[in-house]
């Protein structure tokens, strides 16, 4: 049945936790309502207008709150589960521990919600707007947030892991120390976002924006970062040992004693980066332009980089043993106390500005000099 205003009242005037189990309060005005612990699984809530209403610890599974006005509203310790939640106004709610799991916000607005460990495993968010919400320790395993407005958001130890945040715009969010092994962020806008410290193992950032982000000390071992915009960003101590970074666009990026041992690079671009005391050994760098990079003391066992461009660049200290550089161009670069042994030079191209270890014969060896 739906009720009549009078019926609200007199219901809203009752002591106690209320019971409106599958009542039907479309279009309702319950604006700063006491509805703490209130038992509303399967209520039907379309339109209804909750804003700064009390629903601490309330039971809303499976309710119908499509459209509902539910701003500034406190949701503390909910239970959501399955609710539908779709276009709802969220903005300023507190949702902090607040059980979503499955619900449905599709294109809500959770503009500077407060999801505090929040669970929202498997909840769908597509194109909701999150914009400076806080989701510290949230829950999101799984979860759909394809295209979502995460800009600003403050995910600081989230469990993203697996969750869909293709398209998403992540610009400037916190997402230190934060679980996103086997997420999907193709193309997702991730500029200026803290990522140190995360853990990405696997997860696919194919053409994703990246630029100026931090991942110092971030985990991507194994991800896909193919064509990702990585100018300037931070990834001092990042571990991306077997990541396939293919075409990616690492231009002034920090990679200081960085893992990428096993990686494919080719064709990547690294010009100005700084990879010093990186481990590449055995990564793939065909055709990648490190020139003017800093890969002084870098360990470069075994890796390979036939055509690679590194002209002027430091490789002072680097161990090229074993090392592919056949058609390389080292004009410019700075080889001394590099280990070149056993490391192919045939073809490689070098001039008269090109440092070689001491005693190095490069003729010998089958570089080429070049006016």
């Amino acid at each position: 049945m739906q009720f009549t205003v009078a019926q609200l009242e007199a219901l809203l005037s009752q002591t106690g936790p209320l019971l409106l189990a599958n009542a039907d309060l479309r279009w309702a005005k319950l604006y700063g309502a006491n509805l703490t612990e209130a038992n509303l699984t399967g209520a039907i809530l379309t339109e209804a207008d909750l804003s700064g209403a009390y629903l601490v610890g309330a039971d809303l599974s499976g309710a119908n709150l499509s459209k509902a006005n539910l701003s500034r509203a406190n949701l503390h310790g909910a239970k959501l589960p399955m609710a539908n939640l779709s276009k709802a106004n969220l903005s300023r709610a507190d949702l902090s521990k607040a059980i979503l799991n499955g619900a449905n916000l599709t294109e809500a607005n959770l503009i500077v919600a407060d999801l505090v460990l929040a669970d929202l495993g498997g909840a769908y968010l597509v194109g909701a707007d999150l914009s400076e919400a806080v989701l510290n320790g949230a829950n999101l395993t799984e979860a759909n947030l394809t295209v979502a407005d995460l800009v600003l958001a403050d995910l600081g130890g989230a469990d993203l892991s697996g969750a869909d945040l293709s398209g998403a715009d992540l610009s400037g969010a916190k997402l230190n120390e934060a679980k996103l092994s086997g997420a999907n962020l193709n193309e997702a806008k991730l500029s200026g976002a803290k990522l140190n410290e995360a853990k990405l193992s696997k997860a696919n950032l194919t053409e994703a924006v990246l630029t100026d982000a931090d991942l110092s000390g971030a985990d991507l071992s194994g991800a896909d970062l193919t064509l990702a915009d990585l100018v300037g960003a931070d990834l001092s101590e990042a571990v991306l040992n077997g990541a396939n970074l293919t075409e990616a666009k690492l231009i002034v990026a920090d990679l200081v004693i960085a893992d990428l041992g096993g990686a494919i690079l080719v064709g990547a671009d690294l010009s100005g980066a700084d990879l010093s005391g990186a481990k590449l050994n055995e990564a793939k760098l065909g055709g990648a332009h490190l020139n003017e990079a800093k890969l002084s003391k870098a360990n470069l066992t075994e890796a390979f980089l036939t055509e690679a461009d590194l002209s002027g660049g430091d490789l002072s200290g680097a161990k090229l043993n074993e090392a592919k550089l056949s058609g390389a161009n080292l004009s410019g670069a700075y080889l001394v106390g590099a280990d070149l042994s056993g490391a192919n030079l045939s073809g490689a191209r070098y001039n008269n500005y090109t440092k070689w270890p001491a005693g190095f014969d490069p003729v010998k060896a089958g570089a080429i000099l070049e006016p």
